[in-house]
């Protein structure tokens, strides 16, 4: 009944809302829909995660027979993650064709920040599907009305400010919510600079490029990158490599391809971040007997050695980690050379030399 009652109010808000006057409209929002959003944010966060029972139908071989509830609708709070779903959704569609209406409406802009309070947590701490409906939201309403020129520029800002401030806040290891939500902002922020390029300049340029790099960073950090097999690349590291010949700088600010470059060669490990990674893995693959390993303390007591089990499983992961953080650079490389070959002719000169550098001392792992 509840998710029905939503379905309706959007359904109509959505098909008849062209027709509704401004102080219908305000009335609208301010008493159902941004209410709405907020008691369903809140019932999602605190609802039961306890599983229920379904009403027992009767005895077979005098056992219970219960009726069965689907998994995705076994507990409260599942059921609270639809209907805020449902509620994310209608809020998008609504702002996906009537956006230069409302922003006419009087407080608009207060109501846009309780949303992107809202998105936010809901990015990093809803179900999956809480949080990509969540991206979906913000982007879908970005990057239709970016192209037909009607995103003013503190709308913008505060979706990257959103986003970065996801990335800065969400756990660098693998939480399979997080991990699809952080995919979907990459794509968007592809996306929305193919869209948008005239209304990004230095300034948001340089932070697009700093989300990114935080991808990258928490990706080579997290355990995704330990559990990534052995030849390939986390799918963060994917999305990236996918978005980055996308962000290529407008004529307008020739100057940001060596902002871009010299982004790209931050990916490349630096001489002495390869002479550690070797020296761990030699470490971690000598002869038993010397791998005991101990911690000096000031009064002299070391500490127990590590047993053989633990040293088999830190050398693998180390082993892992090595090569599963090598072979994002090497996949890097080509790229490099040919987003450098699109640069214009003055940059191209400035950064080749630093390129050339970068990659003759650039060692594969062996």
């Amino acid at each position: 009944v509840r998710n029905s009652a939503v379905r309706t109010l959007f359904q109509t808000l959505g098909s008849h809302g062209q027709k509704l006057s401004k102080s219908m409209w305000e009335d609208c929002l301010w008493n159902y829909v941004f209410p709405m959003l907020d008691q369903a944010s809140h019932m999602a966060a605190t609802s039961s995660k306890d599983e229920w029972r379904g009403k027992e139908l009767g005895t077979r071989g005098g056992k219970a027979v219960h009726m069965l509830i689907h998994h995705s609708r076994n507990t409260a709070q599942k059921q609270w993650d639809e209907t805020l779903v449902l509620v994310l959704n209608g809020i998008s569609r609504i702002l996906r064709s009537l956006f230069p209406f409302l922003r006419s409406l009087s407080n608009f802009w207060s109501g846009w920040e309780s949303l992107l309070i809202i998105v936010k947590d809901s990015i990093l701490n809803g179900s999956k599907e809480v949080a990509l409906a969540a991206v979906s939201c913000l982007q879908t309403t970005i990057v239709s009305h970016s192209l037909k020129g009607n995103l003013p520029m503190p709308y913008l800002t505060s979706v990257l400010e959103v986003y970065e401030f996801v990335f800065q806040r969400s756990p660098s290891y693998g939480v399979n919510s997080t991990s699809k939500a952080k995919q979907e902002i990459l794509h968007g922020l592809g996306e929305l600079y193919v869209q948008a390029q005239s209304m990004f300049d230095s300034q948001m340029y340089t932070q697009l490029l700093a989300i990114i790099h935080l991808a990258i960073k928490q990706s080579m950090m997290g355990s995704e990158n330990v559990e990534t097999d052995i030849g390939n690349i986390s799918p963060i590291q994917r999305t990236v490599l996918e978005i980055l010949p996308l962000l290529r700088p407008t004529e307008q600010f020739s100057s940001l391809w060596l902002i871009l470059l010299r982004e790209i060669l931050h990916y490349l490990p630096r001489p002495d971040e390869s002479l550690r990674s070797e020296e761990e893995v030699k470490r971690t693959n000598a002869p038993d007997g010397n791998q005991e390993t101990r911690d000096e303390t000031p009064n002299g007591i070391a500490s127990p050695s590590l047993s053989k089990a633990e040293l088999d499983s830190h050398s693998s992961k180390t082993k892992t980690m090595c090569i599963s953080s090598n072979v994002f650079p090497e996949k890097v490389i080509p790229l490099l050379v040919d987003i450098s070959l699109q640069a214009p002719t003055v940059e191209k000169h400035i950064i080749l030399p630093e390129i050339v550098e970068s990659l003759g001392r650039y060692k594969p792992f062996s």
